[in-house]
């Protein structure tokens, strides 16, 4: 009878052994699953089943298996298989493709949108209206003029360049230095009386000679922050709205600039957030325009000092692609 109770004791004991090495050992795959899940991550497009984003666990679930199989039956290929990712990350980090830094930098991306999240903005549309003036707009971005052009790739380098050379959303880094330098230099001047009127790209350029300043009104904001845009080479378009308030209604326009999908804005969130305009954010939305095909447009209106600051109004009357 004792002899039996002994080996029942000591198989029991066994059973809880197994079981703490099976939960130990699943916990460990989600340590060692997450690098994998992050560099995975950045290749999988953005999924929703109804408004629930499922890429998120189509990329890990998967991951999550084989990590935890090697961990469970075969360890020394898991072994094996974690000393040749990091072989293979030192060799493409060294040859400037993708490296540990690199996917440092996605862990604090994919962490920090885990936590942070994004936040939709919903418009209201009025009506099909025409853009008015749209012709005399668009003449005004003069993007292919030399001087526009100059100016534009000058300023595209002059803010946040290094790091710009280190990631993948360099076009979009780009296009926040142009945003930082017109936005910082903007004073805002009203057009002559009873005249509306749209000065070219070309001609807000010549204003810097006076005091290092541009001038002009939101018209004038848009067709500047548009043509030098444009000319690096990416997607604007101007939007037409109407501020209401209790004592008149304002006429206003904006530029909205294409930066991807939202994958694309997850990434960028957090380097608005966290690391290329932390002070002048502070911890605020970011807001932005969902087309129906799944293009993400950020506001690049002087409405705060960083890209995707408030909408001064959720109307969108008409736009324009340029």
């Amino acid at each position: 009878m004792k002899f039996t109770w002994l080996t029942n004791r000591q198989e029991a004991e066994n059973r809880s052994n197994a079981l703490a090495s099976i939960v130990l050992t699943a916990l460990i795959a989600v340590v060692l699953s997450f690098p994998v899940y992050v560099f995975f991550y950045r290749f999988m497009p953005p999924m929703f089943m109804g408004d629930v984003r499922i890429d998120t666990y189509l990329t890990f679930i998967p991951v999550y298996v084989v990590v935890l199989y090697l961990a469970l039956k075969i360890r020394p290929w898991l072994i094996y298989a974690i000393l040749a990712g990091s072989c293979i990350l030192l060799i493409t980090g060294a040859v400037g493709v993708y490296g540990f830094r690199d996917l440092y930098e996605d862990y604090k991306i994919v962490v920090y949108n885990l936590r942070e999240g994004l936040k939709a903005t919903y418009f209201k549309k009025e009506g099909e209206e025409s853009f008015i003036n749209a012709e005399r707009f668009r003449e005004a971005i003069d993007y292919t003029n030399p001087t526009v052009r100059e100016f534009a790739v000058n300023v595209a380098v002059k803010h946040f360049d290094a790091y710009s050379n280190t990631t993948y959303n360099r076009k979009t880094i780009q296009f926040f230095s142009i945003f930082k330098e017109i936005r910082t230099k903007w004073r805002y001047v009203f057009d002559p009386s009873e005249n509306e009127f749209y000065a070219k790209a070309s001609e807000t350029i010549r204003l810097l000679k006076a005091d290092d300043k541009f001038k002009g009104d939101c018209d004038d904001y848009s067709i500047f922050t548009a043509a030098c845009i444009k000319a690096v080479g990416g997607r604007v378009r101007l939007v037409r709205t109407r501020i209401v308030t209790p004592e008149k209604t304002t006429g206003h326009v904006y530029p909205e600039v294409m930066i991807g999908n939202i994958k694309d804005l997850e990434n960028i969130n957090y380097l608005v957030h966290e690391v290329l305009f932390a002070r002048e954010n502070q911890g605020k939305p970011i807001y932005f325009c969902k087309d129906a095909d799944g293009s993400v447009w950020l506001n690049f209106d002087y409405s705060d000092f960083y890209p995707g600051g408030p909408y001064v109004s959720r109307l969108r009357i008409a736009t324009i692609e340029i």
